[in-house]
């Protein structure tokens, strides 16, 4: 038995031995290729390893994995640069840590650098034989030294990396291939080539980075990106080709009633952008003065899912005939103070309510620019004594419009079509008006003789640069309740309602007031009318506040001339009519466009 015994404990021993050296031999030459897609899924063949890591695609203890493009692949690269006008490489990497007692080393490490780059041509010898030298390489270096969890050793990320191009001659700089380092185990699981996207998202599964030609250091903190590198790659500024870029910014959903009151605070070179109440939104780069920049958001407690630089729509760009008629779709608490410097044209700009579509907003350079494209609609639809007529320039001369003004797509289509009728002639101003009108569908061409010009879906509304500064947000919130009005029918009859119930002695002050300031010239036998005001001058005030704006009017001399009696009841009462109607209405605002009185913006500066 003894025999026997001693026999059997070396074949075992050779048996484990055998395992394990062919276990080796599997990890040191076994092959993983590495499959290369196109934008669309596609599969561009495999890249070309180089070495023997590459094979494995696998990099550790500070080895370099090199990799070659194929024709296919470069063809790719170039294919999608010319069609997108950008091209990024990503990488899908996946990290793993080693587990257990094992792991308490690298947590006493400094660092534990990944690092991404391209090959060059200056990367091999005129044989073609790599000859590599890490220097004057543009780099991605991850920290992953962040990145250490016990509970989850291995993570899978989508590292982007720009591709350089020459933004004067617009060519595209080759590039030979691609490698990976590291000092733990990272594997390389797929590449594809898309166009370029700057910033994080880390919504999905796999997170992704995005990075310009420049690299950059990835320690992957959601809360500060450097976008400075994104102008190599973006264009910086607008001109009639080019569209410089938008940000798309996404954060978790609130999980209370308190959190949906949250201000995140973003700042991008030092400019900050609050956002409240919103989970998703789309912002031009052009809405900011220094978009290429450091960015930082601030007690967001990893509640920012993504920051994300995309290349802009070119639908801004100007008409073949140089005007501006696309407008920017943009929140309109952004619209007050839009870097004027970053307007498309020096005496307007025009801005489409992002998540109203077919609300239109002009922002012209002063009331005069202002007065052409609106003034004789002011007075066609809305001026006591003068509505449904069309005034000349002439008689216009001298009148006084509106500060501001808002129009319902039925009414524009009133104007246009008598105007038509009447073969009435038109200032050009009110020309490219109409055009924008109609190629943004608040108005549309029908085959009708008399009346060419029908209400589509939508509505205009105008502010000016030279209202003061401490009017232009009531101003532009006045303004913007109106084409709520004009496109949200339930929204009129629930107007109603309230306008109904209000106290009685509180309605007739408002209607004091309203004829006690001629430059108004409401008609007050236009029901419509009526509520439609009653309504946006309430509104236009924060909570609690209508009560004290028309307290403030109800002492002006020219109202209690009128009626000082009505003046003493709304003083007596701090007008507390209108502020119960402020709540009542914002209720019904509140629960389905998300907004609060004082304001129709949820972005501001």
């Amino acid at each position: 038995m003894e025999k026997k015994k001693s026999y059997i404990i070396p074949v075992t021993a050779f048996f484990s031995v055998l395992v394990v050296v062919f276990a080796a031999y599997l990890f040191l030459f076994s092959k993983n290729p590495v499959t290369v897609y196109s934008e669309k899924g596609a599969d561009n063949g495999v890249l070309v390893p180089l070495n023997s890591a590459a094979q494995r695609a696998c990099s550790k203890n500070g080895n370099f994995a090199f990799f070659k493009f194929t024709d296919v692949q470069q063809h790719l690269i170039k294919s999608t640069y010319e069609d997108k006008k950008s091209v990024s490489v990503v990488f899908r990497i996946s990290v793993k840590f080693p587990g257990g007692k094992a792991l308490s080393h690298f947590e006493n490490v400094e660092s534990i650098p990944l690092k991404i780059g391209f090959l060059e041509k200056k990367d091999f010898d005129s044989s073609g034989k790599l000859d590599f030298n890490i220097q004057d390489h543009n780099l991605i270096t991850c920290e992953l030294k962040n990145t250490l969890d016990y509970e989850k050793p291995l993570k899978t990320y989508d590292i982007s990396f720009a591709l350089p191009f020459d933004k004067v001659s617009g060519a595209l700089e080759k590039r030979e291939g691609i490698f990976i380092q590291s000092d733990v185990n990272a594997w390389l699981q797929s590449v594809s080539v898309s166009q370029s996207v700057t910033g994080f998202d880390v919504s999905p599964d796999i997170s992704f980075w995005g990075f310009s030609s420049n690299g950059g250091k990835l320690d992957f903190n959601s809360a500060f990106f450097d976008f400075t590198g994104s102008s190599n790659i973006f264009p910086v500024v607008y001109s009639k080709d080019k569209v410089p870029p938008e940000i798309e910014i996404k954060m978790a959903q609130p999980s209370s009633k308190e959190e949906e009151l949250y201000d995140y605070s973003f700042s991008f070179g030092g400019e900050k952008i609050h956002i409240k109440r919103l989970s998703e939104i789309k912002i031009s780069t052009l809405a900011l003065k220094n978009p290429f920049a450091n960015m930082s958001c601030k007690n967001t407690e990893g509640k920012v899912l993504s920051v994300l630089y995309k290349q802009g729509s070119e639908s801004i760009l100007k008409s073949s005939e140089g005007d501006i008629v696309n407008p920017i779709q943009t929140d309109p608490g952004l619209i007050l103070n839009w870097p004027k410097e970053n307007w498309r044209n020096p005496d307007y700009e025009l801005f489409e309510w992002d998540r109203l579509p077919g609300i239109l907003f002009f922002d012209t350079k002063n009331y005069a620019v202002q007065s052409k494209f609106f003034a004789r609609i002011a007075f066609f639809i809305e001026k006591e004594g003068f509505k449904g007529k069309l005034l000349t320039n002439a008689e216009l001369e001298g009148k006084h419009d509106y500060n501001a003004h808002d129009y319902s797509a039925e009414s524009l289509a009133k104007f246009f079509n008598k105007a038509f009728r009447l073969n009435f002639r038109l200032n050009p101003e009110e020309e490219l008006l109409l055009d924008i009108l109609v190629r943004n569908g608040v108005l549309k061409r029908v085959d009708d003789v008399l009346n060419p010009y029908e209400a589509g879906k939508g509505a205009v509304l105008s502010v000016s640069r030279e209202i003061p500064s401490w009017n232009r947000v009531p101003l532009l919130a006045h303004e913007g309740w109106h084409t709520i009005y004009f496109t949200d029918e339930d929204f009129r009859n629930y107007v109603s309602v309230v306008y109904n119930i209000m106290d009685r002695q509180t309605m007739d002050f408002l209607m004091t007031y309203f004829r006690s300031q001629p430059s108004l010239g409401y008609d007050q036998n236009d029901e419509y009318l009526m509520q439609n005001e009653f309504m946006a001058y309430i509104l236009q005030n924060g909570e609690g506040k209508a009560g004290e704006y028309f307290v403030n009017k109800a002492r002006w001399p020219s109202v209690r001339k009128v009626s000082e009696y009505l003046c003493d009841y709304i003083i007596e009462t701090s007008g507390s009519g209108f502020d119960d109607c402020l709540y009542m209405l914002q209720d019904y605002l509140y629960d389905k466009y998300n907004l609060k009185a004082g304001s129709i913006g949820l972005c501001s500066y």
